[in-house]
């Protein structure tokens, strides 16, 4: 004669070894199904922006505009002062790209897709490259004008 006991024992395993087969194939039908991205998706573009006077609030649309189309390669901060006061700092992208996805060799048109990396930050350092002209012009203008 078999006890109650065992035979508790021997329902809740086959009821626990039911439940695992469903959960089991629920998962096989949810990891075959279509509508499942076998590649890994574009992690969003990280952005920040501080806007101190109203007046700027497009240049933080425009800079997202810019981000959205793929015209900054890595990461870019861009500040604005109007008469020695700040009037907005906008950053974003990334500082280091830690893994991409390359566009498809098909596809001119294609962009490179940032998967992980260090977002750019209002104090993230930057070098700066042909700038020589631009700031001597600016030193320039500034001395005239004073």
């Amino acid at each position: 004669m078999v006890s109650r006991s065992r035979l508790a024992l021997c329902t809740a395993l086959c009821i626990l070894t039911v439940s695992v087969m469903v959960l089991i194939a629920l998962g096989a039908i949810m990891m075959t199904s279509d509508d499942v991205d076998d590649e890994p998706s574009a992690t969003p573009i990280p952005m920040g922006a501080v806007v101190y006077d109203k007046r700027f609030q497009e240049v933080v649309e425009v800079f997202r505009s810019n981000l959205d189309a793929d015209l900054e390669r890595a990461g870019a901060a861009f500040a604005v002062y109007y008469k020695g006061k700040p009037a907005v700092h906008v950053w974003g992208g990334w500082s280091l790209i830690k893994d991409q996805r390359l566009p498809d060799v098909n596809d001119p048109a294609g962009a490179v897709k940032v998967l992980s990396g260090v977002p750019w930050e209002a104090h993230t350092r930057s070098v700066m490259f042909s700038t020589t002209k631009c700031l001597s012009a600016l030193v320039l203008a500034y001395s005239l004008q004073n």
